[in-house]
């Protein structure tokens, strides 16, 4: 065998090593372009799933928020979102009368307790009849409360608003025989209330019963 046949083979050699290795190289790309794009689906897959999660909540609250009108068989029914809407516990709790709460906030001495006891006062004589069968009739009934006609004014404060409110859905921290109270000066002199029966002493004031 001559150097030049030698040569020749020893290129050809070359050659198809060159081609083997290029043929390696191809296939591996391949594989790699296609886990890149098996990568690129699932990517692809998990954001779809995100943005069909956010459309999901996004719908569910505009549902929750949006007010529709069903009519079916003649009757109208109203689906709106009731968790801001008040309940019936909340409407009550706020309910209280704004004649007594000024007539407490003038009489009692700011506390909660004193403020009930003014209003267990006024809701006692209501139910009794005896002034009257209003609120307005009692707290304007003849030389009863001095403060009804006073321009006097007083902030009206969070135990008395609470007061109010809770004797207005019925809390006394009287009995209902109790309709009448004055100051501890008051009571020394006054000939009137010392003939009443003392129930309690408290909030700066005397509370009687006949």
């Amino acid at each position: 065998m001559t150097i030049q046949t030698k040569i020749r083979l020893l290129f050809i050699f070359f050659i198809m090593a060159l081609f083997i290795c290029a043929c390696i190289v191809h296939g591996r790309l391949l594989q790699a372009d296609l886990r890149l794009g098996q990568l690129e689906q699932r990517i692809f897959d998990l954001e779809s799933r995100q943005s069909d999660c956010r459309g999901l909540q996004g719908a569910t609250a505009t549902t929750a928020t949006m007010q529709t009108t069903i009519i079916e068989d003649n009757a109208t029914y109203s689906l709106v979102d009731m968790s801001n809407l008040p309940t019936e516990s909340t409407v009550e709790s706020m309910d209280y009368d704004k004649e007594v709460a000024r007539i407490v906030s003038l009489e009692s001495d700011g506390s909660y307790e004193g403020s009930l006891a003014v209003a267990s006062v006024i809701y006692n004589r209501l139910e009794s009849g005896r002034w009257g069968n209003t609120i307005h009739d009692v707290i304007s009934a003849k030389n009863q409360f001095s403060t009804y006609g006073s321009t006097k004014q007083r902030d009206l404060t969070d135990n008395v608003i609470q007061a109010c409110i809770d004797a207005c859905n019925g809390k006394r921290n009287l009995p209902s025989s109790v309709m009448w109270f004055c100051t501890e000066s008051h009571y020394a002199k006054s000939a009137f209330f010392r003939g009443l029966t003392l129930y309690d002493r408290f909030a700066g004031s005397v509370w009687c019963e006949e």
